[in-house]
């Protein structure tokens, strides 16, 4: 039985990223403010026509899917739903938070009814990043588990697996540099027709260590009190992150803003530990680089522990396995040609290690 969700007027906003658009017509307000202070780097107008369209509404019943034919699958941290999949269509019903999203992959179009403001909250937000992720995706983008930022306009990868100092170094380099802030864990990075490489923010929140803000008296007051007198010596062994919300960006940046988009012209691999006392930076062959990059998939896979960055696309297919592999040969060949990378060998002062990505450039 399907019951007709609220009649709340639905506010429509267009969102872009690139070659990527999707409309939203939306009757959940706080689920629309939401997404729209969450996803930064995504331009933003009020109405208008995207490639896709998704409607968000609250409904005091959900739809029911067939008894048969159904499958369990995973849909974000914790949560799972009952799919109905067939060729071009696809529909999901979730227990808790109570939701049923079903997606007209022939007509791009997505219909997501709520039972709650908090459930529509929680998944509006990915659900737009999702259709404008799998947009990049099929026009060639692919994931990187990366920081960036950009320097008097010129692009910092800071890339590597879980663990290594990425978010340390991007935060080094946002407080001590005249500098911009991208993203913080995830990069979508295109090789153009022309050859250019260019990257967009998989828009997020920032998770950085206790470690990391603790090095800026400024930040403290965004780590949970009962973290702040963390002791110097156990910070190194704290794997505990803090959230920080986009509209908080620009208390990170010391003289710069927050950009959507960056052209690499260096590459960082970080490799941050208590025993070093200075900064080294380590030119890394070219040849191991498109190594490298290839056999971690951009860092997205950590051969040793498993997976470093998660994906999950439940709603949209991504590309097939052998277009992505193809695409992925190519752009790490590109980048280890195009673009410097340096593994960076630092300790626990930010100051040296911005002045050491500063010579770099």
């Amino acid at each position: 039985m399907t019951t007709a969700p609220s009649t709340e007027i639905l506010e429509h906003r267009i969102f872009r990223q690139g070659p990527a658009s999707v409309t939203v017509a939306c009757g959940v307000p706080e689920a629309l403010a939401h997404a729209t202070a969450t996803l930064y780097s995504y331009h933003q107008q009020a109405g208008g026509k995207g490639a896709w369209h998704l409607t968000v509404q609250l409904t005091t019943e959900m739809p029911a899917l067939p008894e048969s034919g159904t499958m369990k699958v995973e849909i974000g941290p914790g949560i799972t739903a009952r799919a109905a999949i067939r060729p071009g269509h696809a529909a999901f019903l979730v227990g808790e938070p109570t939701a049923c999203i079903t997606a007209d992959l022939t007509s791009r179009r997505i219909d997501a009814r709520f039972a709650t403001s908090s459930a529509a909250m929680y998944f509006t937000t990915r659900l737009i990043r999702q259709v404008i992720t799998a947009q990049l995706l099929e026009a060639g983008a692919l994931y990187a588990h990366a920081a960036a930022a950009t320097i008097r306009r010129r692009g910092v990868i800071i890339a590597g697996n879980r663990h290594r100092g990425k978010t340390t170094t991007l935060l080094a380099l946002l407080r001590h540099l005249h500098c911009d802030y991208v993203t913080n864990d995830r990069l979508l990075i295109t090789q153009e027709p022309d050859g250019r490489i260019t990257g967009v923010p998989w828009p997020a929140r920032m998770r950085a260590g206790v470690g990391t803000l603790l090095a800026y008296p400024d930040l403290a007051d965004l780590i949970p009190s009962c973290l702040r007198a963390t002791p110097c010596g156990a910070l190194w062994q704290l794997r505990d992150k803090v959230s920080i919300d986009p509209p908080d960006f620009p208390r990170l940046i010391a003289n710069g803003t927050v950009t959507g988009r960056c052209v690499p012209e260096l590459m960082l691999w970080p490799a941050i530990h208590p025993r070093n006392q200075a900064v080294r930076a380590e030119p890394v062959d070219p040849e191991e680089v498109r190594d490298t990059l290839t056999t971690t998939r951009l860092f997205m896979h950590d051969p040793r522990n498993g997976i470093s960055s998660h994906v999950n696309h439940w709603l949209i297919p991504p590309p097939a396995p052998e277009i992505e592999a193809a695409r992925l040969a190519a752009l790490s060949g590109a980048l280890a040609r195009n673009v410097p990378c340096f593994r960076l060998h630092a300790g626990a002062d930010p100051a040296a290690l911005a002045r050491a990505a500063a010579e770099l450039l």
